[in-house]
């Protein structure tokens, strides 16, 4: 398991942040292992999760399952997701996905190591806002 401090300091988002609010923070992470073809978040739904990926890979994919469904960028160790979401309460602007769940595969290349992730409870907002 990791030491969720040190993970979330060396996170772009959080790296100019105080240590004892990056310890609060850390008590609201929680881990998840995504398996081949989980959809992690669904273009449209209404949450407020962020998620910072550990180890592995995931896609961000806009219209996923349709005609027009477009990779938008692939997402590695230390990148998040679902920030606006969390900020904005507003509806999810793509889906994130295991590669091997969009209709075209995995981006050549791509090792199918399972998507190692933390989930950032919704209680982030007020343990920032209240230092």
């Amino acid at each position: 398991m990791i030491n969720k401090v040190d993970f979330l300091t060396k996170v772009s988002l959080f790296s100019h942040m105080k240590e004892p609010d990056i310890h609060r923070i850390a008590e609201l992470v929680h881990y998840h292992l995504f398996h081949d073809g989980d959809l992690i978040i669904r273009e449209g739904d209404r949450d407020r999760r962020l998620f910072i990926i550990v180890k592995g890979k995931a896609e961000v994919i806009k219209n996923l399952g349709e005609k027009d469904e477009k990779r938008v960028r692939p997402l590695g160790p230390y990148s998040y997701f679902g920030e606006m979401s969390l900020i904005d309460d507003l509806a999810r602007s793509a889906s994130v996905v295991d590669p091997l769940l969009s209709s075209t595969g995995p981006a050549p290349g791509d090792q199918e190591i399972p998507c190692h992730g933390l989930r950032v409870a919704q209680g982030i907002e007020s343990a920032h806002s209240s230092h």
